[in-house]
C-alpha cells in the first residue's frame, strides 16, 4: 500500500494543530506499516486520538496479545489524545446531538454511528484547529463538512486505489443549519401549544 497526496492542499493544513483519525483509517494505520510511516510523515505529531476512536478500535478484541498490541500503538507517542474529562463530554455530546437532528432534518442521518456524531462534535469544539482522517465520508455530510483533501491509498494486491478524505467543518453551513433547526422546533412547539389550548 502507498499513500498519494496533492502537496498544495497538504501545505494549506500548516495551521491546523489536530488531525483527528477516524477508527477506519487508525485500523490502516495499524495493520499497514507503509500507511502508517508515510501517514507520520505527513501528519506528525498533528495526529490525535478521541476517547470514542480508542473506544472503537479495542472494543471487539479479546484475544489478550492482540488487545496488548493495540492498547500499545494508540497510547504510543505518535499520537496525541484529547483531554477525556466530564466537562469536555458534555459539550461533545451537545454538539453529536446537535449534529444528528440537523441530519435527520435533512435525511442524513442513515448510517452515521454514534463515534462518527461524537468525532464530529469534537471538530465542531475544536473550531477551526483540527479536521477529520477518514475513509469513510458519508458518515460526515456535506451540508456541514468540507472536503479539504483527498488522499489516494494504492492497494496493489487488489488493484484498487481507496480515497481517503480530510474534512473540516463549514462554520457557516453549520450556523445556517442551526437557524433553520430552531425555527423548526418553534414551529412545532408552536403548533404542539395551539393543540393543548384547543383541548
Amino acid at each position: 500500500m502507498h499513500l498519494r497526496i496533492n502537496k498544495t492542499e497538504i501545505e494549506e493544513l500548516k495551521s491546523i494543530n489536530h488531525v483527528l483519525v477516524d477508527s477506519d483509517y487508525l485500523s490502516m494505520m495499524y495493520s499497514n506499516e507503509t500507511i502508517f510511516k508515510e501517514t507520520y510523515k505527513l501528519f506528525g505529531n498533528k495526529l490525535t486520538l478521541d476517547p470514542f476512536i480508542k473506544f472503537e478500535f479495542l472494543r471487539d478484541v479479546f484475544e489478550p496479545q492482540i488487545r496488548a498490541n493495540k492498547e500499545l500503538f494508540i497510547n504510543s507517542k505518535i499520537f496525541n489524545s484529547l483531554p477525556d474529562h466530564p466537562e469536555l463530554y458534555v459539550q461533545v455530546k451537545n454538539y453529536a446531538i446537535e449534529l444528528s437532528q440537523i441530519y435527520a432534518s435533512q435525511s442524513k442521518a442513515k448510517g452515521v454511528s454514534l463515534v462518527d456524531l461524537m468525532l464530529a462534535g469534537q471538530l465542531v469544539r475544536t473550531h477551526d484547529s483540527a479536521v477529520i482522517l477518514t475513509g469513510n465520508r458519508k458518515d460526515y455530510p456535506m451540508i456541514i463538512f468540507d472536503t479539504v483533501s483527498i488522499l489516494n491509498v494504492e492497494i496493489p494486491r487488489e488493484d484498487k486505489v481507496r480515497g481517503i478524505s480530510l474534512i473540516k467543518l463549514n462554520r457557516l453551513n453549520l450556523d445556517s443549519y442551526r437557524d433553520k433547526l430552531e425555527k423548526m422546533k418553534q414551529k412545532i412547539s408552536s403548533e404542539i401549544s395551539k393543540k393543548i389550548n384547543n383541548i
